[in-house]
Protein backbone atom coordinates (compact mmCIF):
# COMPACT_ATOMS: atom_id res chain seq x y z
CA UNK A 1 0.00 0.00 0.00
CA UNK A 2 1.54 3.50 -0.83
CA UNK A 3 1.13 6.95 -0.31
CA UNK A 4 1.52 10.36 -1.98
CA UNK A 5 1.34 13.99 -0.92
CA UNK A 6 2.93 16.50 -3.10
CA UNK A 7 2.57 20.23 -2.56
CA UNK A 8 4.55 23.13 -4.44
CA UNK A 9 4.53 27.00 -3.32
CA UNK A 10 6.49 30.34 -4.12
CA UNK A 11 9.01 28.03 -5.14
CA UNK A 12 8.69 25.87 -2.13
CA UNK A 13 8.06 22.32 -2.01
CA UNK A 14 7.29 19.38 0.35
CA UNK A 15 7.02 15.72 -1.65
CA UNK A 16 6.46 12.44 1.02
CA UNK A 17 6.48 9.05 -0.38
CA UNK A 18 5.16 6.01 1.90
CA UNK A 19 4.89 2.85 1.12
CA UNK A 20 4.13 -0.48 3.51
CA UNK A 21 4.73 -3.89 2.46
CA UNK A 22 3.71 -7.02 3.80
CA UNK A 23 2.94 -10.62 2.64
CA UNK A 24 3.49 -14.60 3.66
CA UNK A 25 5.18 -17.39 2.06
CA UNK A 26 4.68 -20.84 2.44
CA UNK A 27 6.50 -24.63 1.36
CA UNK A 28 4.47 -27.29 2.61
CA UNK A 29 5.55 -31.08 2.27
CA UNK A 30 2.53 -33.75 3.07
CA UNK A 31 3.12 -37.58 3.13
CA UNK A 32 -0.45 -39.65 4.19
CA UNK A 33 -0.34 -42.78 5.38
CA UNK A 34 -3.65 -45.67 5.79
CA UNK A 35 -2.57 -48.08 8.62
CA UNK A 36 -6.14 -49.74 8.88
CA UNK A 37 -9.66 -48.51 8.38
CA UNK A 38 -9.84 -46.90 11.37
CA UNK A 39 -6.52 -45.32 11.48
CA UNK A 40 -4.85 -42.70 9.22
CA UNK A 41 -2.15 -39.97 9.33
CA UNK A 42 -0.73 -37.12 8.25
CA UNK A 43 3.12 -35.50 8.26
CA UNK A 44 3.82 -32.25 7.12
CA UNK A 45 6.59 -30.14 6.66
CA UNK A 46 5.96 -26.48 6.65
CA UNK A 47 8.05 -23.75 6.12
CA UNK A 48 6.62 -20.02 6.23
CA UNK A 49 7.41 -16.77 6.34
CA UNK A 50 5.93 -13.06 6.98
CA UNK A 51 7.53 -9.68 5.80
CA UNK A 52 6.43 -6.07 6.90
CA UNK A 53 8.21 -3.40 5.14
CA UNK A 54 7.93 0.12 6.12
CA UNK A 55 9.51 3.14 3.63
CA UNK A 56 9.25 6.84 4.52
CA UNK A 57 10.35 9.43 2.35
CA UNK A 58 10.63 13.38 2.57
CA UNK A 59 12.29 15.73 0.42
CA UNK A 60 11.60 19.27 1.02
CA UNK A 61 13.00 22.89 0.40
CA UNK A 62 13.46 25.50 -2.35
CA UNK A 63 15.54 25.16 -6.02
CA UNK A 64 18.59 26.06 -3.51
CA UNK A 65 18.39 24.12 -0.36
CA UNK A 66 17.48 20.83 0.02
CA UNK A 67 16.42 18.90 3.23
CA UNK A 68 15.57 14.89 2.35
CA UNK A 69 15.13 12.24 5.04
CA UNK A 70 13.71 8.50 4.20
CA UNK A 71 13.53 5.48 6.86
CA UNK A 72 13.32 2.00 6.00
CA UNK A 73 11.96 -0.62 8.54
CA UNK A 74 11.61 -4.63 8.64
CA UNK A 75 10.01 -6.53 10.82
CA UNK A 76 9.03 -10.68 9.68
CA UNK A 77 8.62 -14.32 11.16
CA UNK A 78 10.49 -17.07 9.75
CA UNK A 79 9.14 -20.21 10.94
CA UNK A 80 9.83 -23.79 10.51
CA UNK A 81 6.76 -26.53 11.79
CA UNK A 82 6.45 -30.09 11.78
CA UNK A 83 3.44 -31.59 12.01
CA UNK A 84 1.65 -35.24 13.02
CA UNK A 85 -1.56 -35.89 12.77
CA UNK A 86 -3.87 -39.02 13.59
CA UNK A 87 -7.39 -39.65 12.95
CA UNK A 88 -8.83 -42.62 14.52
CA UNK A 89 -12.27 -44.11 14.31
CA UNK A 90 -13.11 -46.64 16.92
CA UNK A 91 -16.84 -47.08 16.75
CA UNK A 92 -19.39 -45.37 14.49
CA UNK A 93 -20.34 -42.96 17.50
CA UNK A 94 -16.66 -41.75 17.89
CA UNK A 95 -14.39 -39.90 15.36
CA UNK A 96 -11.05 -38.94 17.74
CA UNK A 97 -8.24 -37.00 16.55
CA UNK A 98 -5.01 -36.70 17.78
CA UNK A 99 -1.17 -35.53 17.22
CA UNK A 100 1.73 -33.63 18.10
CA UNK A 101 3.07 -29.96 16.35
CA UNK A 102 6.67 -28.42 16.72
CA UNK A 103 7.51 -25.19 15.65
CA UNK A 104 11.09 -23.29 15.43
CA UNK A 105 10.70 -19.47 15.12
CA UNK A 106 12.98 -16.79 14.05
CA UNK A 107 11.53 -13.24 15.05
CA UNK A 108 13.25 -9.92 13.49
CA UNK A 109 11.73 -7.49 15.68
CA UNK A 110 12.78 -4.65 14.16
CA UNK A 111 15.34 -3.57 12.04
CA UNK A 112 15.67 0.20 11.25
CA UNK A 113 18.02 1.93 8.52
CA UNK A 114 17.62 6.01 8.81
CA UNK A 115 19.23 8.46 6.04
CA UNK A 116 18.91 12.18 6.52
CA UNK A 117 20.64 14.70 4.04
CA UNK A 118 20.53 18.91 4.26
CA UNK A 119 22.28 19.85 0.72
CA UNK A 120 22.41 22.94 -1.49
CA UNK A 121 22.38 23.40 -4.85
CA UNK A 122 25.30 26.35 -6.06
CA UNK A 123 26.00 26.30 -9.94
CA UNK A 124 23.97 23.67 -10.77
CA UNK A 125 26.26 20.81 -8.44
CA UNK A 126 24.86 19.28 -4.91
CA UNK A 127 26.69 20.24 -1.77
CA UNK A 128 26.17 18.61 1.27
CA UNK A 129 25.87 20.46 3.97
CA UNK A 130 28.57 20.65 7.05
CA UNK A 131 26.63 18.90 9.55
CA UNK A 132 23.19 17.58 9.81
CA UNK A 133 23.67 14.46 7.78
CA UNK A 134 22.55 11.00 9.37
CA UNK A 135 23.06 7.64 7.64
CA UNK A 136 22.94 4.88 10.23
CA UNK A 137 21.45 1.36 10.74
CA UNK A 138 20.09 0.22 14.12
CA UNK A 139 18.55 -3.53 14.57
CA UNK A 140 16.71 -5.51 17.30
CA UNK A 141 18.32 -8.47 18.42
CA UNK A 142 16.61 -11.62 16.78
CA UNK A 143 14.45 -13.75 19.05
CA UNK A 144 14.84 -17.38 18.79
CA UNK A 145 11.77 -19.51 19.89
CA UNK A 146 10.51 -23.35 20.23
CA UNK A 147 7.18 -23.68 20.28
CA UNK A 148 5.73 -27.84 21.02
CA UNK A 149 1.82 -28.68 21.42
CA UNK A 150 -0.22 -32.01 22.13
CA UNK A 151 -3.85 -32.14 21.35
CA UNK A 152 -6.49 -35.15 21.27
CA UNK A 153 -10.26 -34.56 20.61
CA UNK A 154 -13.37 -36.15 19.91
CA UNK A 155 -16.61 -36.14 18.05
CA UNK A 156 -19.11 -38.28 19.55
CA UNK A 157 -22.78 -38.85 19.59
CA UNK A 158 -25.25 -40.36 22.96
CA UNK A 159 -28.09 -41.76 21.28
CA UNK A 160 -30.02 -39.59 18.40
CA UNK A 161 -30.02 -36.30 20.41
CA UNK A 162 -26.32 -35.52 21.89
CA UNK A 163 -24.03 -34.17 19.63
CA UNK A 164 -20.17 -33.30 21.66
CA UNK A 165 -16.93 -32.62 20.82
CA UNK A 166 -14.15 -32.87 23.97
CA UNK A 167 -10.84 -31.91 23.10
CA UNK A 168 -7.92 -30.99 25.38
CA UNK A 169 -4.03 -28.84 23.69
CA UNK A 170 -1.11 -29.17 25.55
CA UNK A 171 1.15 -26.59 24.56
CA UNK A 172 4.74 -25.44 25.68
CA UNK A 173 6.61 -22.35 24.52
CA UNK A 174 10.95 -21.73 24.92
CA UNK A 175 12.40 -18.48 24.55
CA UNK A 176 15.13 -17.22 25.50
CA UNK A 177 15.41 -18.48 29.36
CA UNK A 178 12.20 -19.25 29.59
CA UNK A 179 9.47 -21.76 29.04
CA UNK A 180 5.80 -21.23 29.54
CA UNK A 181 3.11 -24.02 29.33
CA UNK A 182 -0.17 -24.06 29.16
CA UNK A 183 -3.44 -26.77 29.54
CA UNK A 184 -6.19 -25.94 26.98
CA UNK A 185 -10.00 -27.63 27.28
CA UNK A 186 -12.38 -27.59 25.24
CA UNK A 187 -15.55 -28.54 24.84
CA UNK A 188 -18.71 -27.82 22.59
CA UNK A 189 -22.23 -29.72 22.66
CA UNK A 190 -25.40 -29.29 21.15
CA UNK A 191 -28.83 -31.06 22.26
CA UNK A 192 -31.69 -31.61 20.12
CA UNK A 193 -34.82 -30.83 21.82
CA UNK A 194 -37.05 -32.13 19.05
CA UNK A 195 -36.75 -32.95 15.68
CA UNK A 196 -36.51 -29.21 14.27
CA UNK A 197 -35.11 -27.01 17.51
CA UNK A 198 -31.54 -27.54 18.98
CA UNK A 199 -29.63 -25.98 21.69
CA UNK A 200 -26.00 -25.20 21.55
CA UNK A 201 -23.18 -24.61 23.72
CA UNK A 202 -19.36 -24.52 23.96
CA UNK A 203 -16.08 -23.32 26.23
CA UNK A 204 -12.63 -23.13 25.06
CA UNK A 205 -9.47 -21.54 26.72
CA UNK A 206 -6.87 -20.60 24.38
CA UNK A 207 -3.01 -19.01 25.16
CA UNK A 208 -1.02 -17.06 22.55
CA UNK A 209 2.26 -16.99 22.52
CA UNK A 210 1.92 -14.00 19.56
CA UNK A 211 1.30 -10.70 20.06
CA UNK A 212 -0.07 -8.61 17.71
CA UNK A 213 1.04 -4.93 17.74
CA UNK A 214 -1.11 -2.17 16.17
CA UNK A 215 -0.09 1.32 15.49
CA UNK A 216 -2.65 3.82 14.63
CA UNK A 217 -0.26 6.76 13.74
CA UNK A 218 0.26 6.54 10.10
CA UNK A 219 -2.09 5.62 7.77
CA UNK A 220 -0.48 2.61 6.06
CA UNK A 221 -1.23 -0.71 8.16
CA UNK A 222 1.44 -1.46 10.19
CA UNK A 223 0.34 -4.33 12.39
CA UNK A 224 3.40 -5.83 13.49
CA UNK A 225 3.69 -9.93 15.31
CA UNK A 226 6.29 -10.10 18.33
CA UNK A 227 7.18 -13.00 20.75
CA UNK A 228 6.78 -13.36 23.92
CA UNK A 229 9.94 -12.65 26.10
CA UNK A 230 11.08 -13.26 29.38
CA UNK A 231 9.52 -10.34 30.40
CA UNK A 232 7.01 -10.27 28.23
CA UNK A 233 4.05 -12.89 28.93
CA UNK A 234 1.58 -15.03 26.65
CA UNK A 235 -1.89 -13.90 26.21
CA UNK A 236 -4.78 -16.11 27.30
CA UNK A 237 -8.52 -15.67 27.20
CA UNK A 238 -11.62 -17.81 28.29
CA UNK A 239 -14.54 -18.40 25.79
CA UNK A 240 -18.26 -19.06 26.49
CA UNK A 241 -21.07 -19.37 23.75
CA UNK A 242 -24.14 -20.64 23.84
CA UNK A 243 -27.42 -20.61 20.93
CA UNK A 244 -30.03 -22.20 19.27
CA UNK A 245 -30.89 -23.54 15.94
CA UNK A 246 -34.74 -23.77 14.62
CA UNK A 247 -35.36 -25.57 11.16
CA UNK A 248 -38.67 -24.54 9.40
CA UNK A 249 -40.43 -26.98 7.15
CA UNK A 250 -36.84 -28.50 5.99
CA UNK A 251 -36.35 -25.80 4.36
CA UNK A 252 -35.42 -22.77 6.33
CA UNK A 253 -32.54 -22.70 9.15
CA UNK A 254 -32.37 -19.94 11.81
CA UNK A 255 -29.61 -19.69 14.23
CA UNK A 256 -28.68 -17.45 17.18
CA UNK A 257 -25.79 -17.28 18.86
CA UNK A 258 -24.02 -15.23 21.69
CA UNK A 259 -20.56 -15.32 23.10
CA UNK A 260 -18.10 -13.79 25.81
CA UNK A 261 -14.69 -13.58 26.04
CA UNK A 262 -12.22 -12.81 28.70
CA UNK A 263 -8.55 -11.44 27.53
CA UNK A 264 -5.96 -11.30 30.15
CA UNK A 265 -2.55 -10.29 29.54
CA UNK A 266 -2.90 -8.43 26.16
CA UNK A 267 -0.03 -5.84 25.07
CA UNK A 268 -0.35 -2.51 23.30
CA UNK A 269 2.41 0.06 22.42
CA UNK A 270 2.34 2.93 25.05
CA UNK A 271 1.14 6.44 23.95
CA UNK A 272 3.48 8.46 22.15
CA UNK A 273 5.70 5.28 21.05
CA UNK A 274 7.96 5.97 18.07
CA UNK A 275 7.50 1.88 17.56
CA UNK A 276 10.60 2.56 14.59
CA UNK A 277 13.19 3.60 16.97
CA UNK A 278 14.81 0.15 17.08
CA UNK A 279 16.80 0.21 19.96
CA UNK A 280 16.39 -3.05 21.89
CA UNK A 281 14.03 -1.98 24.21
CA UNK A 282 10.40 -2.66 22.58
CA UNK A 283 9.81 -4.74 25.37
CA UNK A 284 9.90 -1.32 27.48
CA UNK A 285 7.59 0.79 24.99
CA UNK A 286 4.19 -1.54 25.68
CA UNK A 287 1.86 -1.91 27.95
CA UNK A 288 -0.24 -4.59 29.48
CA UNK A 289 -3.56 -4.72 29.97
CA UNK A 290 -6.85 -7.01 30.14
CA UNK A 291 -10.09 -6.88 27.87
CA UNK A 292 -13.18 -8.41 27.41
CA UNK A 293 -15.18 -9.41 23.95
CA UNK A 294 -19.01 -9.80 23.65
CA UNK A 295 -21.41 -10.43 20.82
CA UNK A 296 -24.61 -11.43 19.65
CA UNK A 297 -25.26 -12.99 15.81
CA UNK A 298 -28.31 -13.60 13.95
CA UNK A 299 -28.13 -15.56 10.55
CA UNK A 300 -31.40 -17.44 8.18
CA UNK A 301 -30.59 -19.45 5.51
CA UNK A 302 -32.57 -21.74 2.98
CA UNK A 303 -31.37 -25.03 1.98
CA UNK A 304 -33.05 -26.70 -0.03
CA UNK A 305 -35.04 -25.69 -3.30
CA UNK A 306 -34.01 -24.48 -6.42
CA UNK A 307 -33.71 -21.19 -5.03
CA UNK A 308 -30.81 -20.71 -1.92
CA UNK A 309 -29.58 -18.25 -0.02
CA UNK A 310 -28.65 -16.95 3.72
CA UNK A 311 -28.47 -13.26 5.58
CA UNK A 312 -26.74 -12.65 8.26
CA UNK A 313 -26.51 -9.62 11.28
CA UNK A 314 -23.49 -9.60 13.75
CA UNK A 315 -23.17 -7.50 16.96
CA UNK A 316 -19.86 -6.89 18.90
CA UNK A 317 -18.30 -4.92 21.22
CA UNK A 318 -14.61 -5.02 22.45
CA UNK A 319 -13.43 -3.32 25.64
CA UNK A 320 -9.83 -2.96 26.33
CA UNK A 321 -8.07 -1.13 29.17
CA UNK A 322 -3.98 -0.69 29.94
CA UNK A 323 -1.86 0.14 32.42
CA UNK A 324 0.20 3.18 31.87
CA UNK A 325 4.03 1.87 32.78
Amino acid sequence: EEERYEEESGGLFDNEDNSADWGNANVLARWNHVYSKRLFSNLSLIYSSYNLDIDLNEEVGDPNAVHTESVLYQSGIRDMSLNLDFDYYPSPVHEVKFGANYIYHRFNTGQLDKKVEDYFIIEGEKVLAPSGNIDESKSNDPVYASEFRLYAEDDFTIGDRWFSNLGLHLSAFQVEQSIYTSLEPRLSTSFSLTESLALKAAYSRMKQYLHLMTHSGMGLPTDMWLPVTSTVKPQYSNQYTIGTVWYLNNSFKFNLESYYKSLHQIYAYSSGTDYLSANNEWEENIELGSGQSYGLEVMASKTSGKLGGWIAYTWSKTERTFQSP
